[in-house]
C-alpha cells in the first residue's frame, strides 16, 4: 500500500487550522508518493517555506489557485490541476477548502481518479455571501458531491449542515475533528515577557483573541464589544487589556476602528506570532466571534490551556463550546452580548477559572493521547478513511 500516490491540494498555506493539519497529514501520512498542490500562499515570516523544506514536502504552487472567484485564473488553475493528474496518475485526491475543493475535484475527475476525498474546513453555506450567491454555491456542491467518495467534516454539526441541505447521502460523510499537538499546548509558558514586550501590566486582565483578521472572522464585533464596555461598564475595564493576535485583509480597517473609538490604550494588536501557542498563557478570557467556523481549532487551543471561551453560536462551535459550562455562547455580530459575557467573566474570575478547567478536561480527557481533539486521533481517522479505499483496490 505504501506505492499508492495521494494528492492533497488546498487553496492556501497562511497561518491557519486548515493548512496546519493539512501539513501535518501530508507528513505524517506521507506514503512513498504524496504531493501537495497549493495557491497563492502569503509567507512573509517564510515558515510554510521552512516547513516544507524541513519535512522534504513534494509541494507544488499554483499561482492562479486563489480564494477569490476570478474566471481567467480558475480556468488556468484548472488546466495545471488536470494536466498534473493525468501525468502522475494518482489514486486518490484529497482536496482542503472550499475553491480548491471544486476546481480540484473536477479536475480529479475528469483525470479519471478514481478515489476523491474532500474536506471543506468549514463551508459557505452562510455567514459568506447574500441569499442569491449562496444557494449558487449549494447546488455547486450538491453536483461535485456526486463525483465525490467521501466528505469528511470537522464536527458532527458539521456534518449535519450538510445532510440537512441535501448535499449528499448521509453515508457519504464522515466527522474528524481538526486535531492538535495536546502536549505542546499543554505546557504552561511563563507570561511575564510577553507582558513586557506588549507594555500590559503583569496584574492586568487579558482578554484576547487568535485569527486572521479577515471579515469572516467577526473581529469588528470584538472590538464593537469593547467599545460598548468602555461607554457603559468604563470602570470594569480599569485594569482590563485586550490584544487581537494575527494579521489577514482586515487589518488596516480594524487598526482604524480602534483610532476611532480612542481604545488605543486597550487595544494591541501583536500581528502575526511565530508560535501563537506561545501567547496562550498570557491570556486569561479567550473571545472568538466568528460570523463562520467550522470547528474553530483555536477554540481547542485555549482550552487545552485552561482559559475560559466566549465565541459566537455558528458552525461547529456548540459542539465544542457547552454554553455556561466550558465558557459562554453569544450570537453572531452582536457586540452587546458579547459585551456582556465579557464583563460577567471579569466580574466573576472564579466562574471563569471553573469554566476554564472545565473546558481543558473536556478536551484532554482521561489521556491527551488518546482524545478526539489529538493531532494523532485525526491522522489516525483520516488514514483509516484512505485504507476503506486503497485496499479496495490493493
Amino acid at each position: 500500500m505504501n506505492s499508492k500516490k495521494i494528492l492533497h491540494i488546498i487553496t492556501r498555506l497562511d497561518k491557519g487550522g486548515s493548512s496546519e493539519n493539512t501539513l501535518r497529514t501530508v507528513v505524517h501520512l506521507g506514503r512513498e508518493r504524496t504531493t501537495l498542490i497549493a495557491g497563492r500562499t502569503q509567507d512573509s515570516d517564510g515558515n510554510v517555506k521552512a516547513f516544507i523544506e524541513e519535512h522534504n514536502i513534494d509541494c507544488v504552487f499554483i499561482s492562479e489557485l486563489v480564494r477569490e472567484i476570478d474566471p481567467a485564473n480558475d480556468i488556468r488553475a484548472f488546466w495545471k490541476l488536470f494536466r498534473f493528474m493525468r501525468e502522475h496518475k494518482f489514486d486518490i485526491v484529497h482536496t482542503h477548502s472550499s475553491k480548491a475543493g471544486i476546481l480540484g475535484r473536477w479536475a480529479a475527475w475528469c483525470a479519471g481518479v478514481k478515489t476523491i476525498i474532500h474536506t471543506p474546513h468549514g463551508h459557505v453555506f452562510y455567514g459568506y455571501f447574500g441569499p442569491v450567491k449562496t444557494k449558487f454555491f449549494i447546488i455547486l456542491e450538491k453536483i461535485t458531491a456526486l463525483i465525490t467518495n467521501k466528505i469528511i467534516t470537522l464536527t458532527e454539526r458539521g456534518r449535519q449542515d450538510h445532510i440537512d441541505l441535501k448535499i449528499a447521502p448521509a453515508q457519504k460523510f464522515i466527522a474528524i475533528p481538526s486535531g492538535i499537538c495536546i502536549e505542546e499546548y499543554a505546557i504552561v509558558q511563563t507570561t511575564m515577557n510577553i507582558r513586557q514586550e506588549l507594555g500590559i501590566p503583569n496584574d492586568a486582565t487579558v482578554v484576547g483573541t487568535v485569527s486572521r483578521l479577515d471579515p469572516i472572522k467577526g473581529n469588528r464585533y470584538f472590538i464593537e464589544a469593547i467599545h460598548w464596555l468602555s461607554l457603559f461598564e468604563q470602570s470594569a475595564l480599569d485594569n482590563v487589556h485586550f490584544v487581537l493576535v494575527g494579521d489577514g485583509t482586515e487589518g488596516d480597517v480594524l487598526r482604524t476602528l480602534v483610532k476611532k473609538y480612542g481604545l488605543d490604550q486597550k487595544i494591541t494588536f501583536t500581528g502575526m506570532r511565530v508560535n501563537a501557542k506561545d501567547i496562550y498563557p498570557f491570556i486569561d478570557i479567550f473571545v472568538l466571534a466568528s460570523l463562520m467556523e467550522g470547528m474553530g481549532r483555536v477554540i481547542i487551543e485555549a482550552m487545552v490551556q485552561s482559559k475560559p471561551v466566549i465565541a459566537t453560536k455558528v458552525g461547529g462551535i456548540p459542539e465544542i463550546v457547552t454554553d455556561g459550562v466550558t465558557g459562554i455562547l453569544v450570537a453572531p455580530k452582536d457586540p452587546i452580548a458579547m459585551g456582556k459575557a465579557i464583563l460577567s467573566l471579569i466580574r466573576d474570575p472564579e466562574r471563569a477559572r471553573t469554566m476554564g478547567l472545565a473546558g481543558k478536561a473536556f478536551v484532554c480527557g482521561a489521556d491527551s493521547a488518546t482524545s478526539r481533539f489529538s493531532i494523532h486521533s485525526m491522522l489516525h481517522s483520516i488514514d483509516n478513511v484512505y485504507k476503506e479505499y486503497l485496499e479496495v483496490r490493493s
